[in-house]
This record gives C-alpha cells, structure tokens and sequence, in this order.
C-alpha cells in the first residue's frame, strides 16, 4: 500500500523525524519547510514561509497535485510546523510578532487543511489529516498566550472539520496529536527563556535533567505507526502519553472526541 505524505516543518524537530520514518518506510514524502530540506533522497520539498498565506496556498496546491498526480493509495497532510515566540507578558508581545505566531500556527494548517479536502474530493483513496498539537491547548502557561491559544484553536478546528466530514460517507479522517516532552531545539530554546518571561522554565530544565524527554524518532515512530494501524479516528485528540502496548499492539484512547460536545 502506498502512502503519500504531506508534511509542513521538516527541517527540524519532530518535522524533521517525521520525514526520516516517512523515508525509512519507503513511501512518497511531500513537504513545506522554512528552508530548503534535500537532507532525505527523492523528498519533493518546497521552501515556503508560513507567515505568507499567498506562499502557502500556492505551495499547498502545487504538492497535493503532485501527490495526487503519482496516485498512492491514501493521502495523508501532517501538520507540524509551529512557532513558540513571542514568549513573554501578552502585554509586552510586539504586534508584528503577534500576526505572525497567528499566521504561521493558526492561518497555515486552516489554509492546508482547506485546500487539502477539497482537492481530493474526487481521490478514490483514504483521506487523513493528523494535526501536531500540544497538552498546552488545555494547560494555560504565564507567557505563552500565543502559544497555548493557537495550539487550542488547532484543536478546535480539528474538531469542526471533523463534524463537518461525518456527513460524507467517504470524508477525511481529521484528528490532532499531543506528542508529549520532545528533545527539539524548541525545548532548548524554552530553557534559555529568563523566568521573568516564562516563570515555568524551571520545570523544563528539570525535566532535561531527569531525562525525561523522548527522542524525536521515536515519537515520530509512534504518530507514524498508530496511523497505519487505524488507531486515529475522525475527530479524535489524541495525547501519546497514553498509547498502549495490548499483545504487541500498539493503542491508544482520545483524550477529546467531538462525541464530547
């Protein structure tokens, strides 16, 4: 069975592992980067800004044709790219700044997700979307309003173009992922923030000392491996902290469903 991948952020972080399992497996991998990625052999990457709706809808458009064009059996739009600044008061975050977090994290997976339904409304395959979000969408932190508010709306839009795709017998499975505590340059870069911006840095550094964060490849192995065995349903939120091994099964239960509202 062949899987054709589309994935936003792939030049670092869990992107950038999400990539490498696509390409380890062997399927057609399709991606969007702030800079230009040839780091996997054969990936078909476009260097766009996330900031730029006009840049995203262009590039969107462009590589779910190319995708369809080379007729795998399911498609699949990964969206995983995001931005943590500005950190700090909401009432000292620079407006420019402020436009840009909402562009990137907000406007960028609505765009793709939009764009991505309705140009395989006639793919005869399986439909999935499954969006990279955060136990922040439900856990409000001191200086990380942006953050947390558009990691909530991520879910939120989940939720809605799910109910919107239950009325179509053969809709896209839309569904949003928490991967826990990962070892990315965004963890570094949040134990760099002063605690007069982010009084919670204390708990991130201590969490790095304890080893408590996962390698991105084996997160990435994870989100990768649930999907393929069906475990991500249409409208589901999933926190990976609770998958399960059930005789050498690997599950997992939502955390959010929109049967909840």
């Amino acid at each position: 069975m062949s899987i054709a991948y589309l994935v936003t952020g792939t030049t670092r972080g869990i992107g950038r592992a999400i990539a490498e399992v696509i390409k380890d497996d062997g399927h057609p991998l399709f991606s969007l980067s702030s800079q230009p990625d040839s780091a996997a052999p054969g990936l078909c990457n476009t260097k766009c800004d996330l900031g730029r709706p006009d840049q995203v809808s262009a590039a969107g458009r462009n590589l779910i044709r190319t995708m369809i064009g080379s007729k795998p059996d399911a498609v699949v739009l990964i969206n995983n790219a995001a931005v943590l600044d500005p950190i700090g008061p909401l009432a000292s975050a620079d407006p420019e700044a402020i436009v840009r977090h909402l562009l990137v994290n907000q406007a960028a997976p609505a765009t793709l997700m939009s764009i991505f339904i309705a140009m395989t409304s006639h793919f005869s395959g399986t439909r999935h979307i499954i969006n990279i979000s955060s136990g922040a969408a439900r856990a409000p932190y001191a200086g990380w309003a942006m953050y947390c508010g558009t990691k909530a709306a991520l879910d939120m839009m989940t939720l809605c173009a799910a109910m919107e795709q239950q009325a179509n017998p053969i809709g896209v499975d839309v569904c949003a992922v928490y991967p826990g505590k990962v070892d990315t340059g965004m963890q570094a870069s949040i134990r760099r923030t002063a605690p007069s911006l982010f009084p919670r840095q204390a708990d991130f550094i201590g969490a790095k000392v304890r080893g408590e964060l996962l390698a991105p490849k084996a997160v990435a192995r994870l989100i990768i491996d649930l999907y393929r065995k069906g475990q991500f349903k249409n409208g589901g939120i999933y926190d990976l902290r609770s998958a399960r091994i059930d005789r050498g099964r690997c599950t997992i239960e939502p955390a959010r469903t929109i049967e909840a509202f």
